[in-house]
C-alpha cells in the first residue's frame, strides 16, 4: 500500500531541517546539495518541494511566524490591559526564545530586496495585514481605556511602522536589551 504524503507538511519539514544550515552559512553560498544534505534528502525532492533556496527561505519564515504568532497571541491574551499588550506587542520578538525567528527574518528581509515574485509579495502582504489588524484592536482598546487619546484612528499605522523600523534598527545594534530600551522610551512617549 502506498504511503500517503502530506505535500505541505512535508514541505515544511524539509524548510525546518534547513533551518540551522541557512542561519550559520550566507544563503548566497549555499548550494541545493548542502541543504538536500542538511535536510536528510535527495536534491531532487528539494526541488520538488521547492523552487530554490529562497523558496526554502520563505517557507521557514512562514513557518516561524505562525509559531510565533501562536505563542504571543497566547502570551497576550493572559495580559491585563491595552498599556501592558501595547508594550508586549512590541517587545515579544526580541525575547531569547525567538532569538532564530529574528535570524530568518533577517534573512528573508535581505531576499526581499532582490526577489520579486508573487509568494513573497502575498507574504508580506499578509504579514502587514494581520500586524495592521492587531495594532487597530490594540489602539482601538487603548482609547477605550483612555491610556491613549481619542483621535488616535492613524496610530495603528504608525505604531506597525515603528514596529518595522525598530527591527530595522535592532539589525545594526544586534543588541536585544538596547533595542527593548529604545523601544519602551518611544512606547512611553505615545502610552500615557
Amino acid at each position: 500500500m502506498a504511503t500517503i504524503i502530506d505535500k505541505k507538511q512535508k514541505r515544511r519539514c524539509i524548510a525546518l531541517s534547513c533551518m540551522k544550515l541557512i542561519t550559520s552559512c550566507c544563503i548566497k553560498d549555499l548550494t541545493i546539495s548542502q541543504l538536500a544534505k542538511e535536510a536528510n534528502v535527495g536534491k531532487g525532492t528539494i526541488y520538488e518541494y521547492f523552487m530554490d533556496k529562497e523558496d526554502i527561505v520563505l517557507e521557514l519564515t512562514q513557518a516561524l511566524y505562525e509559531e510565533y504568532k501562536q505563542i504571543t497571541n497566547k502570551k497576550m491574551s493572559c495580559l491585563q490591559n491595552a498599556k501592558e499588550k501595547i508594550y508586549y506587542s512590541f517587545n515579544s520578538l526580541y525575547e531569547s526564545e525567538f532569538s532564530m525567528h529574528r535570524k530568518i527574518l533577517n534573512i528573508f528581509m535581505g531576499i526581499c530586496h532582490y526577489r520579486d515574485n508573487i509568494s513573497y509579495k502575498r507574504f508580506k502582504k499578509r504579514l502587514y495585514k494581520e500586524r495592521l489588524i492587531l495594532f487597530t484592536s490594540l489602539v482601538e482598546k487603548g482609547v477605550e481605556e483612555k491610556i491613549l487619546k481619542e483621535d488616535t484612528k492613524n496610530l495603528a499605522k504608525i505604531l506597525l511602522n515603528s514596529f518595522s523600523s525598530f527591527f530595522v534598527i535592532f539589525l545594526f545594534y544586534n543588541n536585544t536589551k538596547k533595542i527593548t530600551k529604545e523601544i519602551n522610551r518611544f512606547l512611553d512617549y505615545v502610552v500615557r
